[in-house]
């Protein structure tokens, strides 16, 4: 059903975008939603291609579909002696009530990203300055073509809401789950695991998406936070909202920025979004242009160069600085949860070959494959010893990591050896921490949150870097 638009004079000619309010209405319907699961997103944008469609208020119901909202300012006085008159042509804008093109620039998002229609979507508006019994006093040419099934009235209380949407359409137990509706709707809330499935960001990612930053800003983070995907993410936003700005997304290696480039162009390619990535930049501190970038973000803030973070203090420029937490300042945004809250961690104490080689014979005898082990050390001594004596211990012969080579020159499908400091951007499901010694709690901390599933620190006597792996850091880390 098309809403049509109503007598031009009670509308501002220019047409523009028109913001929901933090509005007594707009609290009734956020408390609606949280009391029945349902997920609210305001003032929003869905991308396709070059275009941008424009929402004031979407709600997805798991377990119905899609509510699509229009907010209207419209006084009682202001619109008593008027009558409603339908239009097709209109489009949907602050002085229409057209849905059509809504519907149309919905579906065919999820036609592109997921070869269906999608799940149905519903009407409704938002009468922020209405009481429904003021609406029914209107001429019967309003309630014709704005049912009052499917409009909320500043009147209504937080059950009336509930109804309303409850009686647009049946339970649907078929229905898509929320993560594929979401990720489908808007690419700034896509999450691309390294397994091709498809998951929708978090609350907290959320916000740091979303909010408009400038001038010099501090994240606080945690490893296993789902830090960088965040960081990628904001840089596509901020380049969807205005292809005229130029990102940077600084990361440590040129193999981190290699990796997450390849994450760039999957998650861009599933989301059906154009980008000229000559406005998205992934680079090292060496690389960076300073003088093109509107925006920088600069990743592992805590584990980058010294020199480099502070050389960035005071430059003009919208800069976002990803760290770990330091408990003396303020941070207005955060990334606390752990997205690996089950991977584990076992100390070995012995000879540290043997007991490497024996625990990844168990693995491979469980079918685990080769490529999902990393071996970091601490000593290029033991790096090139370990490659050496795994040649003849494995049918595939190990990788040793070069950090000066493209990844795609390198064999990274089977067991990978490397430094401790060229492993950024790389995570796996089994990581051996062999025999680590000079390494400061925040490498520490970092290494193990490379091992998605477990961790075994292999040593064989204890020194600074053992004392480092605390249980409270490891938790914490």
């Amino acid at each position: 059903m098309m809403f049509s638009s109503l007598i031009p004079n009670i509308f501002p000619k220019k047409k523009t975008s028109l913001k929901v309010p933090d509005s007594i209405l707009i609290k009734k319907v956020q408390e609606c939603a949280n009391l029945h699961s349902l997920y609210i997103f305001k003032d929003v944008k869905i991308f396709n291609h070059t275009e941008i469609l424009d929402i004031p208020l979407l709600i997805v119901d798991p377990k119905r579909g899609i509510f699509i909202f229009e907010y209207k300012t419209w006084c009682y006085n202001e619109i008593k002696n008027l009558k409603a008159s339908k239009s097709s042509h209109e489009d949907s804008s602050k002085n229409s009530l057209a849905f059509e093109s809504k519907h149309d620039f919905i579906k065919k998002r999820f036609n592109e990203v997921l070869n269906n229609d999608g799940p149905d979507i519903f009407n409704f508006v938002l009468m922020e300055n209405l009481l429904e019994e003021e609406f029914e006093r209107l001429d019967t040419s309003f309630q014709e073509l704005i049912p009052t099934s499917k409009t909320l009235f500043s009147s209504d209380s937080v059950e009336d809401i509930k109804e309303k949407f409850s009686n647009a359409s049946e339970e649907n137990p078929d229905i898509l789950n929320i993560a594929s509706i979401v990720s489908t709707l808007f690419a700034q809330n896509t999450v691309i695991d390294k397994d091709g499935s498809v998951k929708m960001t978090c609350e907290e990612q959320n916000a740091i998406i979303n909010h408009k930053f400038s001038g010099t800003n501090y994240i606080a983070t945690q490893y296993c936070s789902g830090k960088t995907t965040t960081i990628l993410l904001k840089a596509i936003y901020v380049y969807l909202l205005n292809r005229e700005k130029n990102i940077a997304i600084v990361k440590p290696t040129n193999i981190a920025c290699e990796l997450l480039k390849q994450k760039l162009l999957y998650t861009v390619e599933h989301s059906i979004v154009e980008v000229d990535f000559s406005h998205i930049a992934i680079v090292t501190p060496y690389n960076l242009d300073r003088k093109k970038m509107d925006m920088i973000l600069i990743d592992d803030a805590s584990m980058q160069d010294k020199g480099f973070i502070e050389s960035l203090h005071g430059l003009k420029k919208d800069i976002l600085f990803f760290e770990d937490y330091d408990e003396s300042k303020t941070y207005e945004f955060s990334l606390k949860h752990n997205y690996r809250e089950d991977s584990t961690i076992e100390l070995l104490n012995g000879n540290p070959y043997a007991l490497m080689f024996i625990n990844i014979q168990r693995l491979l005898s469980k079918n685990v494959d080769s490529n999902e082990i990393l071996i970091i050390t601490t000593d290029d001594d033991d790096k090139y010893k370990i490659l050496e004596d795994l040649e003849s211990f494995v049918q595939e012969p190990p990788t040793l990591l070069d950090p000066f080579e493209s990844i795609n020159n390198q064999h990274l499908n089977n067991i990978l050896i490397a430094n401790f400091d060229e492993i950024f951007g790389f995570s796996k499901d089994y990581v051996f921490v062999f025999n680590p010694k000079d390494i400061e709690v925040n490498v520490v901390n970092y290494i193990f949150s490379r091992a998605n599933k477990k961790t075994f620190v292999i040593y064989d006597e204890d020194n600074e870097a053992i004392g480092n792996i605390d249980a409270k850091d490891i938790q914490n880390r």
